[in-house]
């Protein structure tokens, strides 16, 4: 066995340029495929550390994931499947601050829940009793960090915590500390309230009110299997509590707690930013795709070197070798070949992954060795691939009678459309196709980042108003219109871009049509600041006294009512039909995007309501902006000295919104990089194998007067014909993929003829840059040392 490894090491070495290339195509594609695998292994590893996860399902509220805070408390009296019921809701609609010596610390991931959260979630409780935590709303629980943070390393429980909630300070005892969530789970608390608190401060009516959906709704079944039972009941439910006036408007159906976090298309708003089974999808689809062109490249070149050595084999085998004996030399190189890729690719794999977690924020569960099982098992699926196609080689070759392999009777000849054709053809098809995809997805980035979003962006300023401070608003609002840096100033619930979002119905009396529409509650000159469309009529103005009772509805809302004459319209607010809740449409405004752009414009109506603002608009003049703000912060000061000012630029706010698909597409960008790379290094070995075959025959075309150029075309033919045709087929392929992505998007580019034309001139660039520079070397060659090869 010895000697075959030998042997095997003496053949690759004799063959340096074709043994790295293949190398390095290996290793690059395991490395890859491998670094997505871990990637999406984390995605697809959310929620499963909890003990009870095949019984915790998710109440969905007509595909929103909030829910009416009185529904939990009827369900296990209805539903005899359900074991217990949880609330849970995130304090995330405006600031709050741990205050501490005085000083303001802003914190995130405040919840308020139910008494039964550690009974269904596995979220361990290391100081305090879980049995008997979350029952009085003056008690509090902390994660291990910020039980640190405030107390060191003591025993937290029973010490006092200073909280600001809402322009009010709160002082709570803390009666637990639980371990930081894990990061892969699809929510996160640093701070847990029980759900009396919040009952508390929000009032009966939002206690108590069906069209109030303010929480998230889970449920603890008793049998993992009982969750169809629960969906067939639903409307049974629906009916026995719900209000008929909400009830026809409602459809609760449950989610699998596992599929949560992967269904962000699906449920837009929810407790926390969620993944994409789309980009999980693409991950895999590139993994699969960049090794095959790493195994296809190891096949054709493996082969290449095979066929290189048929007077090799027809002498061992007069010698007395039987074709075993041939496989296992074939093996032996093979095996060489990929324990040096393996190691390779370990190496990449450790190195990169630092690097394209702090730049790309590209998540992975743990390190390489944390992913042993996955690792063993993705290693023996491509090590049994190569050995199989290794021994198909060596078979392959060592049919061939003796005596034809001493005469050097070329198998190649017969097999070499079959063999080496098809597979040129399908590794430049999958690298046409990844560069297609590539471009289409740049597309459709760029038409989210440059969309008129209907409303003018830059230079625009939101900032938050602390909570019931709209006492102070009106002041506030004035010094800033005084500043000479600010061109308008107004405020409304809130501004985009945000994830907020409040509804109402209305009836529209010229049809008796009930309608759901967006409500914002805005100030006087929203409209202006923002810089949106007006289409008809006027917004509000306070040279008219009574536009309280008046409303502006957007284009697609006109749209839903089919009114023609608009301003001569009114509407009425939810169920009453009368004067008080009558509003005439004084203007219609052009659409503009509240959220982001994977989300439709929806109908949407503007009330007056100053003092429901939450969020302010400043519009900045373009001269000396950062003096402004310094005024700006200095103004603050002055009105709500107890709150730290909170303001975001617009066009950042909505960069930072498309972070993740921005990650995303650089991530997909590299491994198609990566993945071109491969195949031309493959075809850098297959031409430059090519082109060594055929060294005799150059310098008999040179002597018979062929000029370079027409040995360069009679070299680079067959090639380029290869190539033609995998453009012809990854066409069809490509747009079949794009056009199923591009329709889970709400705003969708053009899949344009210019993006094919352009993957096929960089198809043909780069292989050609690779061919024809090694082909030219060969026409140039000296007819002499050509006829003299071998």
């Amino acid at each position: 066995m010895f000697s075959y490894f030998r042997f095997a090491v003496r053949h690759l070495w004799k063959n340096k340029l074709f043994s790295i290339i293949n190398i390095v195509g290996l290793s690059l594609g395991l490395a890859c495929c491998f670094i997505i695998l871990m990637h999406v292994r984390f995605e697809k590893g959310y929620d499963r550390f909890h003990t009870n996860k095949d019984r915790i399902i998710r109440v969905l509220n007509n595909h929103f994931a909030y829910t009416p805070i009185v529904m939990a408390p009827l369900m296990p009296g209805y539903f005899p499947e359900i074991d217990k019921v949880v609330r849970v809701g995130k304090f995330d609609w405006t600031k709050f601050y741990v205050i501490k010596d005085n000083e303001f610390i802003e914190e995130k991931d405040l919840m308020f829940t139910d008494t039964t959260f550690f009974d269904i979630f596995t979220f361990p409780v290391i100081q305090g009793n879980p049995g008997r935590v979350l029952r009085s709303p003056d008690r509090i629980m902390l994660s291990e960090s910020i039980a640190r943070k405030y107390f060191g390393n003591s025993n937290a429980v029973g010490k006092t915590i200073l909280i600001r909630l809402m322009n009010t300070p709160y002082t709570f005892t803390v009666e637990g500390v639980f371990l930081d969530f894990p990061e892969q789970s699809h929510f996160h608390a640093n701070f847990l309230i029980p759900m009396e608190f919040f009952h508390n401060i929000q009032g009966e009516n939002m206690v108590t009110s069906w069209g109030s959906n303010s929480v998230f709704t889970y449920i603890l079944m008793r049998e993992p299997g009982a969750m169809n039972a629960i969906s067939d009941r639903m409307p049974g439910f629906i009916k026995k509590y719900v209000p008929s006036d909400h009830a026809k408007y409602i459809n609760y159906e449950v989610q699998p707690l596992l599929r949560i976090h992967l269904n962000y298309e699906k449920v837009p708003a929810d407790i926390e930013i969620q993944g994409s089974i789309i980009q999980v999808t693409i991950f895999t689809s590139i993994a699969i795709l960049v090794l095959i062109i790493a195994v296809v490249n190891f096949l054709l070149l493996s082969l290449a070197l095979s066929y290189q050595r048929i007077r090799e084999f027809g002498i061992r085998t007069i010698a007395g070798a039987r074709r075993r004996d041939l496989v296992s030399l074939v093996s032996a190189e093979f095996l060489i070949v990929f324990v040096l890729a393996v190691q390779i690719a370990l190496m990449l794999v450790e190195l990169a992954i630092p690097q394209l977690e702090s730049r790309m924020n590209f998540k992975v569960y743990h390190g390489v060795f944390s992913n042993a099982p996955l690792l063993f098992l993705f290693m023996g699926l491509v090590f049994l691939i190569g050995y199989m196609a290794s021994i198909y080689i060596a078979l392959s070759v060592s049919r061939l009678k003796p005596v034809e392999a001493l005469k050097n009777y070329s198998l190649v000849r017969k097999n070499r459309i079959p063999t080496r054709g098809v597979l040129v053809i399908f590794q430049f098809c999958i690298m046409t196709s990844l560069l297609i995809c590539l471009m289409v997805m740049h597309k459709q980035q760029w038409l989210l980042r440059n969309k008129d979003l209907g409303y003018r962006k830059d230079l625009l300023v939101t900032l938050y108003v602390p909570f019931n401070g709209q006492n102070k608003y009106q002041v506030l609002k004035e010094e800033i219109k005084r500043m000479p840096g600010v061109t308008s100033v107004s405020g409304a619930a809130y501004i985009p871009p945000g994830n907020q979002w409040w509804t109402t119905f209305v009836t529209d009396p010229a049809t008796g049509k009930k309608l759901e529409m967006e409500q914002i509650m805005s100030d006087y000159d929203l409209v202006e600041t923002l810089g949106i469309k007006m289409l008809e009529g006027r917004s509000f103005s306070r040279e008219y006294g009574n536009d309280s009772m008046a409303v502006l509805i957007n284009e697609t809302g006109l749209k839903m009512m089919g009114s023609k004459n608009p301003l001569e319209s009114y509407l009425y607010i939810g169920d009453s039909n009368n004067i008080r809740t009558r509003r005439a449409i004084i203007g219609v405004f052009g659409d503009f995007h509240m959220r982001n752009l994977y989300e439709k414009v929806h109908p949407m109506l503007l009330f007056l309501v100053p003092a429901s603002t939450q969020q302010m608009a400043i519009r900045l003049s373009a001269f000396n902006t950062k003096s402004t703000l310094n005024d700006l912060e200095k103004i603050w000061s002055s009105v709500f000295p107890d709150d730290p000012i909170q303001y975001v630029f617009v066009d950042e706010a909505l960069r930072l919104s498309y972070l993740k698909e921005d990650h995303a597409q650089s991530l997909i960008a590299v491994f198609a990089f990566l993945s071109l790379i491969i195949a031309l290094l493959g075809l850098f070995g297959l031409s430059a194998f090519a082109l060594e075959r055929r060294t005799k025959e150059t310098g008999i075309r040179k002597i018979n007067g062929a000029r370079p150029m027409d040995i360069l075309v009679v070299l680079t033919r067959q090639f380029a014909g290869w190539i033609l045709v995998a453009f012809i087929i990854a066409v069809p392929a490509s747009w079949y993929a794009m056009h199923r992505w591009l329709q889970h998007f709400a705003y969708r580019t053009e899949i344009s003829w210019w993006i094919f034309l352009l993957a096929f001139a960089v198809s043909i660039l780069v292989a050609g840059i690779t061919i024809i520079w090694r082909t030219y070397l060969a026409a140039v060659r000296n007819p002499v040392e050509a006829l003299r090869y071998e």
